[in-house]
């Protein structure tokens, strides 16, 4: 009995030791480092890119033999793998630098110039990627390429693109597109118009927002005025962070018009935390947004600050 109690309690322990290499070799293989060309087969293959990047970057840093590689595919590759690379550089770009907008200029340029080559998938995610998680500034250098790209194959993203960056060899393109009938009374012809310098179209946006009676037409008027992004705009989408508007959706949701002057602004200065909605809470908070406004577009604000909380949930069918 002995006997075959010790050979029982050694057939297990044999178990156990397998079970246990077996989990330590799966494990191992969910961590192992990737290269550039694994993705690349994978993302041929039709597999979705799972966060957070393996193998690619080094010392906080890009590995720059991988962005070679990206950017050939990039440059080459169907619009659905352009598309899976685009997300890569991204999430490659935000793990290096451990913050939310593009930092390395490398990648930048890869999206820039390989993102913006064919006019698919991979387009419209590098020209979104590049219009919100990048300021004014990191977009300036690489314009030319927004420019070409729109006179080649004009689209709402890139309209939207060169809008952020401003270049002004841009304003013939946007103008030629602008005379098209199929294009004349599009909103991002005339964001991008805007944009570059039509002032007429920019106080036609802003002379909305002031007549607007409702929360949901204002926060329309404060959007577009976003996109604009010029001083004169921005200065105007400011000067709502103390409005008492509200957009309600009864039975369910009030919120206040003022996280859409936020969201505005964050869109500008996406690398300014204060300014994203979620995090803007508290009085203090909301004169922290305030105060930089102040200091950068020069906004003197006035008249009553509205009571907080702004937002608040009705009670919904979802609840009962």
């Amino acid at each position: 009995m002995k006997k075959y109690f010790q050979c029982v309690v050694f057939s297990v322990f044999i178990l156990l030791i397998g079970a246990q290499c077996g989990w330590s070799q799966t494990s191992e293989r969910n961590t192992m480092k990737k290269t550039a060309k694994d993705y690349i087969s994978a993302f041929r293959r039709g597999e979705t890119f799972h966060r957070p990047v393996a193998g690619l970057i080094i010392n906080h840093q890009a590995d720059k033999i991988a962005l070679h590689e990206l950017e050939k595919e990039l440059t080459t590759g169907s619009s659905e793998v352009r598309e899976k690379i685009v997300e890569l550089l991204t999430e490659i770009d935000f793990e290096a630098s451990e913050k939310s907008t593009l930092q390395d200029q490398g990648i930048i340029k890869i999206l820039s110039y390989a993102g913006l080559s064919k006019d698919d998938l991979g387009l419209t995610a590098a020209a979104n990627v590049l219009r919100k998680k990048s300021t004014y500034e990191m977009l300036i250098s690489y314009s030319d390429s927004y420019t070409k790209a729109l006179a080649v194959s004009p689209d709402d993203d890139l309209l939207l693109l060169v809008a952020k960056a401003k270049p002004s060899h841009a304003k013939v393109v946007v103008e030629q597109i602008a005379i098209l009938p199929e294009w004349h009374e599009k909103e991002a012809v005339k964001i991008a118009r805007a944009a570059l310098g039509n002032t007429v179209i920019e106080d036609q946006y802003i002379t909305a927002a002031k007549q607007a009676t409702n929360g949901e037409s204002l926060a329309q008027s404060l959007k577009i005025l976003g996109f604009i992004g010029t001083r004169r705009s921005l200065q105007a989408v400011a000067s709502y962070l103390r409005t008492p508007l509200k957009i309600t959706n009864e039975p369910h949701f009030e919120r206040t018009v003022r996280k859409d002057a936020l969201e505005a602004l964050s869109y500008n200065y996406p690398d300014k935390h204060f300014l994203f909605p979620s995090n803007v809470q508290t009085q203090e908070d909301y004169a922290k947004a305030e105060s930089f406004c102040t200091t950068s577009l020069g906004v003197i604000f006035n008249g009553p600050t509205p009571q907080l909380p702004p937002d608040r949930m009705f009670p919904s069918f979802q609840s009962k």
